[in-house]
């Protein structure tokens, strides 16, 4: 919901009357989420303000006589897919999902601990052979190796320089460690390290280990994964033991 008042009004008293008129909805606490915003400078001289709103009841809605709306209620989820998809064009309120996803952001990183990861040496490959395969002594030649079998396949990890020629492989990943070793009881570590990578829209792959997790990430995506992952508040160092 959005509208406008009398100069002599407060722009939270504002808000919270275009909510309830517009909405039918109460809010109990109202906070400034950005502003004052230029509408269009080179027309007027009208700013706008951004609230969020919680606490919310339901009421009975007062649209105007000459406005005819139809407000349903959105997972956040879904109203940043309507975002990113170019369904939502109103200005205020993509500028307003904008600012809220950054102080989400935010929260998130206030609350996540910290987490060491380095970049381990080499360039790496996961290859695919057919259910059954033995292990092939090139897999083992490289500092880290996983392996995977399961009834569909054989699925390694390994040095890309170490794979034949003719082998299924997708090549050129690099690997992120986490320090370890991590306690089994540790929840959120894996949601944490890798939601500001898929946030970034950069594909990984991951693994764990009894004592640890290892991110796979494109050599060519690496340091746009580095950067999300240090602005999500964990640290990110070159080599393993620094």
């Amino acid at each position: 919901p959005e509208g406008g008042g009398p100069l002599d009004e407060s722009p939270e008293t504002t808000a919270l009357r275009e909510l309830r008129e517009e909405t039918g909805l109460i809010a109990s606490t109202i906070e400034p989420l950005g502003g004052p915003i230029h509408l269009s400078n080179s027309v007027s001289d009208e700013i706008g303000f951004l609230f969020r709103a919680s606490g919310l009841k339901r009421g009975p809605s007062e649209p105007e006589g000459t406005e005819r709306l139809n407000a349903r209620c959105v997972p956040w989820e879904e109203a940043r897919g309507m975002l990113a998809r170019g369904e939502i064009t109103d200005s205020l309120t993509v500028v307003a999902l904008l600012h809220e996803a950054d102080r989400r952001t935010r929260e998130a990183k206030d609350s996540t601990q910290a987490i060491r990861l380095f970049w381990l040496s080499g360039r790496f490959a996961i290859v695919r052979l057919a259910s059954g395969s033995a292990i092939p002594s090139w897999a083992w030649l490289g500092r880290f190796v996983s392996v995977g079998v399961t009834d569909d396949e054989v699925s390694i990890v390994c040095e890309w320089s170490a794979v034949p020629s003719g082998i299924p492989a997708e090549g050129g990943w690099c690997v992120l460690k986490v320090a370890g070793p991590m306690d089994f009881d540790v929840v959120g570590v894996m949601a944490s390290i890798t939601q500001p990578i898929a946030e970034a829209g950069i594909p990984l792959f991951a693994i764990s280990t009894f004592d640890t997790d290892y991110l796979l990430v494109r050599e060519t995506a690496a340091g746009r994964a580095e950067e999300a992952l240090r602005r999500a508040g964990h640290e990110v160092s070159g080599r393993e033991g620094h």
